[in-house]
């Protein structure tokens, strides 16, 4: 199996170096490295210019848009132009433990029906610079892998992008109903969800590392009614183009079934916010399991009549 790595980099020099190091020296090396810069305005070009020619990376290609066209695009792009059979997506400022590549991949081919392999993870923050990665020993008893059950709240995506791997076939079926608003890896999980082809190692690949300036970061925690009202207008866009794709590829009842209560969800959180209408609120509550918990549920209300 030939093995892609594609990275999406923009500002990214405080944290790069070490994640650089943890790809370069991995048990198993990637056929190629596509890094794709989205106009960075830092050293951080240079920075990964230096470093492959330093190290005589000649599998790994950078390239510099013209212009800045945003993660999720540049993510998107930058998978579609991946040669390999099986891809990882690569954040800037995570950390790989040293046998990413080797155990996912051979996850990968023992199972042909894997379309999205994710893996555990561990949190740091950003001014823990000396948490390193170490490779797993050949010894050690082999990871649990399982398949990952559909979720009642199919918007959801507990696994950051930095742990997948996905399979090239897999990741043509899904592109042709991703929208510009969506995370690349939303709509990965999401589809992988709905046709059962999901599947988690359960074993720490990534560091995964956690600090408020990321752009993900910087989206969520502006939080305001309208804000709010946008997202729900996203997701349904979203949930829309994912019902399609549920019909396109003959998903079990159960996946349409969820995709249709999701985006009832969704409408009724948009009427709630928007109308401030204590009844549609206070019938919100049935939908519980998408909330996850009373908390989330009461949260909609804090935001509808404060915010």
């Amino acid at each position: 199996m030939k093995i892609s790595v594609v990275l999406s980099t923009y500002n990214g020099e405080k944290y790069l170096l070490p994640q650089l190091d943890s790809l370069k020296n991995q048990t198993y090396p990637a056929d190629e490295v596509l890094i794709f810069d989205d106009g960075s305005t830092d050293q951080t070009v240079n920075l990964i210019d230096q470093y492959i020619s330093k190290n005589q990376l000649k599998n790994w290609k950078l390239s510099k848009n013209e212009k800045n066209i945003g993660w999720r695009k540049n993510f998107m792009e930058g998978i579609r132009k991946c040669t390999g059979d099986i891809i990882f997506t690569w954040d800037q400022d995570d950390i790989w433990n040293l046998s990413k590549i080797e155990k996912m991949k051979s996850v990968m081919e023992e199972d042909a029906q894997i379309g999205l392999l994710v893996s555990s993870y561990t949190e740091f923050y950003a001014d823990n610079d000396r948490y390193l990665p170490t490779p797993c020993k050949k010894e050690e008893r082999k990871s649990c892998v399982r398949k990952i059950p559909l979720s009642k709240n199919i918007l959801e995506v507990p696994y950051p992008g930095c742990t997948y791997c996905i399979r090239k076939e897999f990741f043509y079926i899904c592109s042709p109903y991703w929208i510009e608003t969506c995370p690349h890896d939303a709509l990965l999980w999401r589809s992988a969800m709905i046709l059962g082809r999901a599947y988690l190692l359960e074993e720490s690949m990534v560091l995964w590392r956690k600090h408020s300036t990321s752009a993900w970061q910087r989206e969520v925690h502006t939080v305001s009614r309208q804000s709010e009202l946008d997202w729900r207008n996203l997701e349904r866009m979203e949930l829309e183009k994912l019902r399609i794709f549920a019909q396109k590829q003959d998903a079990s009842l159960k996946a349409t079934a969820i995709i249709e209560k999701n985006l009832k969800w969704c409408e009724m959180r948009t009427e709630f916010l928007r109308d401030k209408n204590t009844l549609v609120g206070i019938n919100l509550i049935i939908f519980i399991e998408q909330y996850h918990g009373l908390k989330r549920y009461i949260k909609d209300w804090l935001i509808a009549f404060t915010k």
